[in-house]
């Protein structure tokens, strides 16, 4: 919506959630192109991510592994290629991990 465009907070827009801080970013299915930002990082209370569905490409962010609050992540129908981070192995609160219709390559 038009609150995109607008100088209101973050938390205003849809699809987004937060509590103290930005805690859902659900932007599935949105035909979204380009990478996945490293600068994602920041955002210390996000919980939940979800750009599955779009047309994301290049790798996964291995500073991915420092949002230590995640616990949902949903990466799955993209074009992501490479391996998956080690760094996700290190999300304690990891609850749910989605990476399936992507090009990703070697082990878990």
């Amino acid at each position: 919506g038009s609150a995109w465009l607008t100088n209101s907070s973050e938390c205003n827009w849809g699809r987004i959630a937060c509590g103290d801080g930005m805690t859902e970013i659900n932007l599935g299915g949105n035909e979204l192109s380009g990478t996945i930002p490293s600068e994602l990082q920041h955002l210390a209370d996000l919980e939940l991510l979800s750009l599955f569905g779009n047309q994301l490409t290049g790798t996964i962010p291995a500073e991915l592994g420092a949002l230590s609050s995640l616990e949902e992540l949903y990466l799955y129908d993209n074009q992501l290629t490479g391996t998956i981070p080690a760094e996700l192995g290190a999300l304690s609160s990891l609850e749910e991990l989605y990476l399936y219709v992507n090009q990703l390559t070697g082990t878990i």
